[in-house]
């Protein structure tokens, strides 16, 4: 590998990516990926499958689904889920890489 291409790998991050909430208040994991929310970027692929794995693992707590609601009416984001919705969420939820062409709108 010569390092202009070392250099080019280094600069590709990877997003987890949850799917987002229909006015009805369903986890909408048919929707396509760009409409998706960036929850947050890693360095690598392994970091993010990592987090992932960490987030399916635990089962919502009547903590996390308060910290949810709390954030959904911080950013005005309506309706909030239940914890059932935030469990499927959690589960839906993907790594991708930042320059996957999916994460554009078309």
């Amino acid at each position: 590998m010569n390092l202009r291409h070392g250099a080019a790998l280094a600069l590709v991050g990877w997003y987890l990516i949850v799917p987002p909430v229909a006015s009805n208040g369903r986890v909408d994991a048919s929707a396509p990926l760009w409409k998706w929310w960036k929850f947050q970027i890693d360095d690598s692929a392994q970091e993010c499958e990592t987090l992932l794995s960490e987030m399916q693992q635990g089962s919502v707590t009547e903590e996390d689904w308060e910290g949810s609601k709390r954030a959904a009416l911080e950013l005005r984001h309506t309706p909030t889920l239940n914890p059932e919705e935030l469990q499927k969420r959690l589960l839906k939820s993907l790594c991708i890489e930042e320059h996957d062409s999916s994460l554009k709108e078309k």
